[in-house]
């Protein structure tokens, strides 16, 4: 699977038409053309399957859109449907597709302001901004390095909010640790536990995520109901959601098969 995911990457990245190797099983190669065909055929046979893998790996909102749909189409067909049943399956994509849920969302994007690139990035230039202001206030007190000063800091002012701005868009868009980046362990002591994610790799979201994340849109339900009403539904979606995810995977492995088994 993992390599099914790693061509689709290269595929939806690749500026070029050039061609692409599997590294699935069989000795056959495939190129361009033959993996969008597979592509195709795992979206046709599997759409939610499909849109699911995008969302997750690719953050395609056209994909992330059809989702919603889906699950607004699917939740009427269930059983003793609750009053927030949409709202709570909508929420549940997120799971699915390993994103964090809004009570997580102010911790990511903090995480990423502190161990994120642009965070070292933004970090290092400010360093710079900040020593070359010193430098200018200890100088000299001239009216052109108090200016130059002052555009300094307006400057390191921009950096910040644009850093700020940054982690706020990229935090919903993954689930795994800023600080770890997903190996569960601390960077500069190895096998060390990440003090961020206690060793997970991510900022693991659960089932009563989805109902703190109601109740900060304004929806309270009590864990008695949450428990007898909601969580089964949630369950059912995820379940749902899962086996489409893998039927999508298989049909797009069993497709890259038969197309390296032509080309032998």
């Amino acid at each position: 699977m993992t390599s099914i995911i790693e061509h689709t990457l290269r595929l939806h990245e690749a500026r070029s038409t050039g061609a692409f190797t599997s590294s699935c099983r069989g000795s056959g190669k495939i190129g361009r053309d033959q993996y969008l065909g597979a592509l195709s055929t795992a979206s046709k046979h599997h759409p939610v399957g499909y849109d699911l893998l995008m969302l997750r790996y690719k953050s395609d909102p056209p994909a992330g859109d059809r989702l919603q749909v889906a699950v607004k189409e699917w939740v009427p067909s269930q059983r003793n449907i609750p009053d927030h049943a949409v709202a709570v399956c909508l929420l549940a994509i997120n799971l699915a597709v390993c994103r964090p849920l809004p009570p997580q969302l102010a911790r990511r994007a903090s995480l990423l302001r502190r161990y994120g690139a642009k965070a070292v990035r933004t970090k290092n230039l400010i360093g710079i901004l900040n020593a070359e202001k010193k430098r200018l206030e200890n100088k000299t007190s001239s009216k052109i390095a108090q200016e130059r000063a002052a555009t300094l800091n307006n400057q390191i002012a921009l950096e910040k909010a644009s850093l700020r701005q940054w982690s706020e868009q990229e935090a919903g868009n993954s689930d795994i640790c800023p600080c770890c980046k997903g190996s569960g362990e601390q960077a500069k002591k190895p096998g060390n536990q990440c003090p961020e994610c206690d060793g997970a790799g991510r900022l693991v979201s659960t089932t009563d995520d989805i109902r703190k994340s109601l109740s900060l849109a304004g929806i309270k339900i009590d864990e008695a109901r949450w428990l007898a009403n909601y969580l089964p539904l949630v369950n059912d979606c995820l379940n749902w959601l899962d086996v489409e995810y893998h039927q999508a995977i298989e049909q797009l492995k069993r497709k890259v098969r038969q197309e390296e088994n032509a080309q032998v």
